[in-house]
């Protein structure tokens, strides 16, 4: 039987809303929101920040929308 280390992630961030590790052992990213530890492969979190990323910038687009910005009336220029 194969012996294998515990897992021992290292600190990546502490951030003011979560603590964000990973585990060079096991390959997995550690996720602490307070009591709660999310633990992600890295395809995961990669996808995880990359839906965190557009749900945030939908939720900016819709706070701009009532001060009369609409994203729709952008025209982007190619040169």
């Amino acid at each position: 039987m194969e012996h294998r280390t515990s897992c021992q992630p290292e600190t990546l961030l502490q951030g003011s809303s979560c603590d964000i590790q990973y585990c060079f052992d096991c390959k997995m990213t550690h996720i602490n929101l307070g009591a709660v530890t999310l633990r992600l492969s890295r395809r995961q979190f990669d996808d995880f920040m990359a839906d965190m990323s557009k749900a945030a910038t939908k939720l900016k687009q819709r706070e701009l929308e009532p001060t009369g910005f609409n994203w729709s009336n952008v025209t982007t220029l190619n040169s």
